[in-house]
């Protein structure tokens, strides 16, 4: 039995949600057969919508904790859809915030 905590779980919803209205819209059965690959066509279509890596790996998280019997070590193809993300839109350091505002 998987377990999180009660914020993340939230969050898992909302990635969950938006995932089953993008799954409807483009009119796809997610099954465990078919994770993996509509895992990583989703995960196409945030890295197009400019979603942070942050984004991609929750969304991930959340469909494969949502789906009975996945595991992320079962999906090479997502695991290698989020390096080539990563590569793609590396992530950025922010700028330090002015005194003024601190």
């Amino acid at each position: 039995e998987r377990t999180v905590s009660a914020p993340v779980l939230r969050q898992y919803e909302l990635f969950k949600k938006r995932f089953d209205a993008w799954l409807s819209d483009s009119a796809r059965v997610h099954t465990l057969a078919s994770a993996q690959v509509n895992i990583v066509d989703y995960l196409d279509v945030l890295l197009l919508r400019n979603a942070n890596y942050g984004e991609l790996e929750k969304s991930t998280a959340a469909v494969i904790f949502f789906t009975p019997g996945a595991a992320r070590r079962h999906m090479p193809w997502v695991k290698r859809a989020l390096r080539g993300c990563l590569k793609a839109k590396p992530p950025r350091s922010r700028l330090p915030l002015p005194d003024e505002v601190v």
